[in-house]
């Protein structure tokens, strides 16, 4: 793989994929902090500022699917392999969820049967997304077939419109939800449907595309503009923290995924996060965040079970920033050490054979 300023080129991808994974971990421990405790408006406001984390993955969905994936000719290999790769895990961690791992988080789980469970992502507050990420795995040959029908300037044209609409829509649903009209809100397909669906990220995975487009375009832009950008850090900084703040006093935090000021706070995050990457010399820990960002979907997957058993079994639910620090700690390394051992058991075959 070829080599630029002592990183992999592709290493920025697992760069804030790791970051981004970490970001869902916080999310989900502050996600412990019910209303009306006197830590929800901080909790909050992280909670806001690492909401990137989940539009990242997305974007960078689509960024492969023009980097990578529009060179596959053998979609039913592809297919195949994500089921077992992606699937599977995602099938038994569903089980898990639904019959094995308590409820604790304030969102209430109603009685939820095995078909919704798995398949419409009901088992656990976190796998709603898996929904929306498998049916962008399903369109990918779809995609593919129109990203080669046309040339890439027209596509980045459609991709844009499309991309301004969906904030414009975003937009629109934002005041569907904060006008608190039961009614409307429960009969509106994007609002019921609750993140579930490729139309909910249409605007990161457009955004991930384009970037693929014109990455060494970017690329030479950020280079020629490098100090500029550093100098801009400050305000990009303090500009997204008056932002969050203005959002948690309009209300608008509680309806963030369906807020249009997402948009800005993860492209901001991808910015400060980029000069974050390019200033880290230090390749022990830029190692470990890559392998973070290698190893995404088994973290994702069984983060919430690990959240649990520690701040339940640990701390006995009790709510303290020290408590709710140490959940964080103890469950990240529970995770690391099953992902760790989940490796070594799917690789375990491999090794085998060669030996």
């Amino acid at each position: 793989m070829e080599k630029q300023e002592g990183v992999t080129r592709s290493g920025f991808i697992d760069f804030i994929k790791g970051v981004s994974i970490i970001g869902v971990f916080i999310i989900h421990v502050i996600l412990l902090i019910p209303p009306g405790h006197d830590y929800f408006m901080l909790g909050q406001f992280i909670d806001v500022l690492f909401r990137f984390a989940v539009p990242v993955f997305i974007g960078v969905l689509g960024y492969m699917t023009y980097k990578k994936y529009i060179n596959i000719d053998n979609w039913s290999v592809f297919i195949k392999s994500k089921f077992l790769i992606l699937g599977v895990p995602y099938i038994l961690w569903s089980i898990v969820y639904l019959y094995f791992v308590p409820n604790h988080y304030y969102i209430p789980k109603t009685d939820i049967g095995l078909f919704s469970g798995i398949f419409l992502g009901d088992a656990e507050v976190h796998l709603y997304f898996m929904i929306a990420y498998f049916l962008f795995i399903l369109l990918t040959p779809s995609i593919v077939a129109v990203l080669k029908s046309f040339s890439r300037r027209f596509m980045s044209k459609i991709l844009l419109l499309i991309s301004m609409l969906h904030l414009l829509y975003i937009a629109i649903m934002e005041n569907v939800l904060l006008s608190r009209n039961t009614e409307l809100i429960n009969n509106t397909f994007y609002i019921v449907t609750e993140g579930k669906l490729p139309i909910h990220w249409l605007i990161y995975y457009c955004s991930g595309v384009v970037l693929a487009m014109y990455i060494k375009k970017f690329s030479s832009w950020l280079k020629r503009n490098e100090l500029l950008i550093r100098f801009s850090v400050p305000i990009i900084v303090l500009l997204n923290v008056l932002l969050i703040v203005v959002l948690l006093i309009t209300n608008r935090s509680q309806v963030i995924y369906f807020s249009p000021y997402l948009y800005p706070i993860t492209l901001s995050a991808v910015i400060l996060l980029f000069i974050f990457y390019k200033t880290l010399f230090f390749e022990k820990a830029n190692g470990y965040i890559a392998y973070l960002g290698k190893n995404t979907f088994q973290f994702y997957l069984s983060h919430i079970l690990f959240i649990k058993v520690v701040f339940i079994y640990v701390f006995n639910s009790d709510i303290t920033i020290i408590n709710l620090m140490a959940t964080f700690i103890l469950s990240f390394i529970m995770t690391i050490i099953y992902t760790i051992l989940y490796n070594r058991f799917i690789n375990y075959p491999k090794k085998r054979r060669r030996s």
